[in-house]
């Protein structure tokens, strides 16, 4: 595999990991109207410290933009009627303002809750949280309202008075992710409680009540959406993705609060989203959201937009229309078809709806994408249609599926030399369309000359129950099953069996206990607050490692259980270590040593001109499996050159080797270009000079 093509993938990677986040802000992908939605009546019961039912207890429940509100009666027994679309982001909490006690409930992304699935919600002790907050000029911001965003949805919030305090009140033992504050005419300001990729991130300003937020002052986005004539598109939704904060060790998702930072078109095509802050760390990642276009992803440059607003083209959703019947020609209603589309983009397209009542269905997928199409269900499945490319204003029809039994999957995940059954294993059933590669006769835009495969896939997951089983229910096809990242997935073919039994047995747990000493500087004790990276050297590892060090210079936590790159740093990058340990080893010792750096001047080979603001990423490379793998390069950074082409590198670690690339679009050529230049090996602290580097693709 190339360079770039596994750069490729670990981007996809990447966003797949932000997209399918919980409480994700783009989870609305198919959004219903408010009535249209289809709900679904989901019960429980509160009880005490001594499991008896509570009456009289407040319950709300969230999904998305969707809350619902009940009382517990008698028997401390619930109902909410949750929008069944999004039954497996549902969080719950229970409010007993009598007794002072509050207790949560959390879904199973992978095994939500139904009709015939009872929750139960076990009240606690109470926390309280002063709040206080001020506008960007330190006055008091009377009105304001700050949030807790507990089990990944605001499930408590208060108002602050005229003085700008509050209080929050949250169940001592919640979930809690971070905490937010925003003015009653704008601002913005949040704080992270808990960083998802350190587990040992510890909010220092905790320590000190009340909590202090300090509303940002704000800036205003505009974008003109338009179609592919040039004419206005009116009505349509734009919306912020997330904020980061400078000096946050974690961006704020604003799925979490949806009503905030969005806008739609007015008659001129115009959006305009006031109140957001400036912090600027980055390029303002918005997202279009309509149900006649298909969704696009924006990086909003404010020093791009100076002179006027931000234009974006807006594709018309095409129709796809089929039917579902029996194999003896019956059509079958409520029938799952669900739709992938690919393309050189990263954001494939995913869709699904039901048949009607006479077995046909109609669904909107976005042009210009190659697609597949598939039956998902518990009783019935189909051989999936792929191989269709949509193009603009030409529906596509004949999408036509003949039910037969599905095909159970299932099996038990065990783990370690005892095979204990594995509790809550993600387990993923994937299924590839054909790729572009695989149709000569195929071609679809790609404007960026990306270099990747094109090729649609369904991926449903599970999770294993308290023993360690799982199932799937599947048509005809071929599949693989992942299971354990420390087993191989398992291929096979489904005709018209009536089960599958495959299990996984894996030679160890995928997480276990992990202590790291990091020492260095004078005297040469414990370094307090040094960062440590890791980076797994396996292809199915999940996000790389990031622990901070104690006032000893220790930290244990939990990592996964593969061969790990580990490095470790002073915040500044001053000091720094790079070590190596294997998947069974518990102990990890790393001394820092002074850093090294270098310099350079970027010049055309040609005419010897400097060139000013160009990118050089930087790195050490680290093999994502054995040292003949494909590899990602870690552990450096970006440098842009200034007016004269002159470019430093800091953090080096002595000893290491560090590849230099510049990347390149081309006009007429595919793909990212990459122009290597002679690797770098610090020998010393001593300063390198690199001379001048030569880019030979930026030639005239």
């Amino acid at each position: 595999m190339s360079y770039v093509r596994l750069c490729s993938l670990l981007v996809i990677a990447t966003i797949a990991a932000c997209i399918f986040a919980p409480a994700v802000a783009d989870e609305k992908a198919a959004e219903a109207k408010p009535d249209d939605k289809k709900r679904v009546a989901i019960h429980g019961v509160v009880i005490d410290a001594d499991s008896q039912p509570v009456a009289g207890v407040e319950v709300m429940g969230k999904t998305y933009r969707d809350t619902t509100r009940a009382v517990t009666n008698e028997r401390g027994e619930f109902t909410l009627d949750v929008d069944s679309a999004r039954v497996k982001s549902l969080s719950i909490i229970a409010d007993d303002v009598a007794g002072d006690r509050m207790g949560t409930f959390k879904a199973d992304h992978y095994n939500p809750p139904n009709a015939d699935t009872p929750i139960e919600i076990s009240l606690g002790p109470v926390r309280r949280i002063p709040v206080v907050v001020v506008g960007a000029d330190d006055e008091p911001a009377a009105g304001s309202t700050v949030g807790a965003v507990i089990d990944y949805d605001v499930l408590a919030a208060t108002e602050t008075d005229d003085q700008g305090r509050g209080e929050l009140r949250l169940p001592d033992d919640c979930n809690l992710q971070s905490l937010y504050a925003t003015g009653a005419n704008e601002g913005f300001d949040y704080r992270t409680v808990v960083d998802p990729r350190d587990p040992t991130f510890k909010p220092v300003w905790f320590e000190k009540l009340p909590v202090r937020f300090t509303l940002a002052e704000s800036e205003t986005v505009r974008i003109r959406l338009t179609n592919n004539k040039g004419e206005p598109i009116a009505g349509e939704e734009v919306y912020t993705w997330y904020l980061l904060k400078p000096g946050e060790p974690h961006e704020f998702n604003l799925g979490y609060t949806p009503e905030l930072f969005r806008a739609r078109s007015d008659e001129k095509g115009l959006v305009t989203i006031e109140g957001v802050p400036n912090w600027r760390v980055q390029a303002l990642p918005l997202w279009t959201n309509s149900d006649d276009f298909a969704r696009q992803r924006i990086a909003y440059d404010y020093e791009q937009q100076v002179d006027g607003p931000l234009v974006l083209v807006l594709e018309k959703l095409v129709a796809v229309t089929g039917s579902v019947s029996f194999a003896d020609g019956k059509p079958a209603a409520g029938i799952s078809v669900t739709a992938v589309g690919a393309d050189y983009g990263f954001d494939n397209f995913n869709g699904s709806i039901e048949s009607d009542d006479t077995g046909k269905f109609r669904l909107m997928v976005k042009p210009d994408m190659l697609y597949m199409f598939g039956i998902f269900d518990n009783q019935w499945g189909a051989p999936p249609i792929d191989g269709v490319v949509v193009r603009p204003d030409q529906p596509a029809d004949d999408i036509d599926f003949v039910l037969q039994k599905a095909t159970r999957v299932h099996g038990v995940v065990t783990a370690g030399p005892d095979a204990r059954p594995t509790t809550a294993q993600r387990i993923s059933l994937r299924q590839s369309g054909r790729s572009l590669l695989e149709l000569p006769e195929v071609d679809l835009p790609n404007p960026e000359n990306t270099n990747v495969s094109v090729c649609p896939m369904f991926n449903r997951g599970t999770s294993t129950a308290e023993d360690g089983t799982y199932e799937f229910f599947a048509g005809p096809g071929t599949y693989s099953l992942h299971g354990p990242s420390q087993t191989e997935p398992k291929k096979f073919t489904v005709t018209d069996q009536a089960e599958i039994v495959l299990d996984f047995a894996a030679p160890r747990l995928e997480k276990g206990p992990f202590t790291a000493l990091v020492v260095g500087g004078d005297p040469g004790g414990g370094v307090n607050g040094a960062i440590i990276d890791g980076v797994y050297r396996h292809q199915s590892a999940g996000r790389d490692l990031r622990l901070t060090t104690d006032k000893s210079g220790k930290v244990s936590a939990e990592r996964e259980l593969h061969p790990v790159v580990l490095y470790a740093h002073t915040p500044d990058r001053k000091l720094a270590a790079i070590a190596e340990i294997g998947a069974d080893d518990k102990i990890a010792f790393l001394r820092l040593e002074t850093t090294a750096s270098a310099k350079g001047q970027l010049v055309n080979k040609t005419t010897g001109t400097p060139l000013p603001d160009v990118k050089i990423s930087w790195g050490r490379r680290v093999h994502i499996g054995d040292d003949n793998a494909p590899w990602r390069n870690a552990f450096g950074g970006v440098a842009t050159t200034d007016a004269e082409g002159r470019f430093r590198l800091d953090g080096m670690v002595v000893g290491e080797t560090y590849e230099l690339r510049t990347y390149l679009q081309e006009e007429g050529v595919r793909g990212m270009q990459i122009i290597s230049f002679p690797n770098v090996t610090p020998e010393s602290t001593d300063e390198i000079d690199l001379g001048e580097l030569k880019n030979e693709r930026l030639d005239p």
